[in-house]
């Protein structure tokens, strides 16, 4: 499977956040004397996450640059966004755009004051390594194919120690279910653990769901609800509106519950159809 590294920074910052802006000409003044100190909005690069590749982009090594341009208000935050110029692939647009728009910046000034407006940033999508499986995630598949479970599972540990995310998700998987080894809760849980810390988009997603059924882990299963989620995981999606409508890791929010419940009965739960019409029929009788 091929894998991809940090999209290329542009500028002068390869080893940080993967994203860059560039600063909008001042506006020609008809008074030159008086004319205003400007200066644009800047994001707080530590507050950005990287945008992630959507698994089909990535499985279609689709790469390519877009511009976006991101309206920010007097706190810093980000209230509208929109593409200028297309990468050539929709998924790769928006899911910069998703990402980027969860940065905070430092609003623009003029003469000293803060201001609302249009910041214009790049982003690269750029495929830079190839990753590929080691032999003894091959021979697990293979074995799987041919439903010889105990020996795929067996390699596909020798795998998941190699460092595999796959692996260390196909164990868990199996782990948990009993197929080919003995049930095994909390050895499965490790192996997601380590998976999901490598941004394995199942891994987050399954693991999410645990942490969030265990209890007292809320935030850390928001984050990695919200990071299957945003890869197109209709159940991440489904327990990510449970997180909103219970306040589990997050404030409150009925109406991006019900966002996100919609997302996730699209994608086939039939669990966030039903929790979206119980809580639509809920907020309606309240209303009245």
């Amino acid at each position: 499977m091929k894998k991809s590294t940090m999209a290329v920074l542009m500028a002068a910052l390869a080893s940080g956040p993967v994203m860059a802006q560039t600063e909008p000409p001042a506006t020609p003044s008809p008074t030159p004397v008086s004319e205003p100190r400007r200066q644009p909005a800047q994001a707080r690069f530590e507050t950005c996450i990287k945008p992630e590749w959507p698994k089909e982009a990535l499985r279609k090594e689709q790469t390519g640059k877009v511009i976006l341009s991101f309206l920010i208000d007097l706190e810093g935050k980000v209230v509208e966004s929109k593409v200028v110029e297309s990468s050539g692939y929709e998924l790769l647009d928006n899911a910069a755009r998703s990402g980027i728009e969860k940065c905070r910046f430092t609003p623009a000034t003029v003469d000293g004051k803060p201001v609302a407006g249009w910041q214009e940033m790049h982003y690269i999508w750029s495929l830079e390594e190839h990753a590929k499986p080691v032999p003894e995630e091959i021979l697990a598949r293979q074995k799987l194919s041919n439903k010889d479970f105990a020996g795929a599972a067996s390699a596909f540990k020798i795998a998941a120690e190699k460092g595999s995310a796959d692996a260390q998700f196909q164990l868990a998987r199996m782990l948990l279910l009993g197929e080919g080894v003995e049930k095994d809760a909390a050895e499965a849980r490790k192996w997601l653990e380590k998976a999901a810390g490598q941004r394995d988009i199942a891994s987050s997603a399954l693991y999410g769901q645990l942490l969030l059924k265990e209890g007292g882990h809320d935030e850390e299963a928001f984050k990695l609800l919200s990071h299957a989620s945003m890869n197109n995981v209709p159940s991440a999606a489904y327990y990510l509106g449970i997180c909103f409508e219970e306040a589990r890791g997050i404030p409150r929010d009925l109406e991006r519950a019900k966002g996100w419940y919609r997302i996730a009965a699209k994608g086939g739960i039939p669990e966030a159809k039903e929790a979206l019409d119980e809580l639509e029929a809920t907020t309606a009788s309240s209303a009245k």
